[in-house]
């Protein structure tokens, strides 16, 4: 049996690779990974050290959500882990301690920006990783307007 390790960044992105998951490794066993990133010094100062973690493991669970929902729709169990620190090198670690197979990244990025702080983000994790990592994109329809008129440049 293969082990799946999903990195989720965001609730689109994780949504993605749990569909792929569900859809083209229904026998895995998959771990959710969700990376909160660190709060400085001084401001758990102010909020207090119980409340700065209450918050990141409140954001893990809300990036989880959609994942675990279409996980728990196609009957996969899942681990779900939720970590604070550097995402690329906590992706890479858990991946070498559970025995992962795989990461899947999924790439819900709208926005410019954010799709490059994802690519960044996937190359640092394709580098420390000593498993492949499968960036899945969601397909676009293609619109109808342009779907009538789309032929291959090789065709006649």
């Amino acid at each position: 049996m293969r082990t799946i390790l999903i990195a989720v960044d965001g609730p689109a992105g994780g949504a993605i690779a749990a569909r792929h998951a569900a859809a083209e490794m229904p026998a895995a066993t998959v771990h959710l990974l969700s990376v909160q990133p660190h709060v400085r010094a001084y401001a758990g100062r102010f909020l207090g050290g119980g409340r700065v973690r209450a918050c990141q493991r409140d954001a893990g669970n809300a990036a989880l959500a959609p994942a675990r929902r279409i996980l728990d729709e196609a009957g996969l169990g899942y681990v779900a882990h939720i970590h604070v620190g550097d995402e690329a090198r906590i992706t890479a670690e858990l991946a070498r301690s559970v025995g992962a197979d795989a990461i899947v990244m999924g790439d819900g990025a709208r926005a410019w920006l954010d799709r490059l702080l994802f690519r960044i983000l996937a190359a640092r994790v394709i580098r420390r990783a000593g498993v492949p990592v499968l960036v899945v994109k969601e397909r676009q329809p293609m619109p109808q307007a342009a779907a009538g008129r789309w032929r291959p440049a090789f065709s006649r």
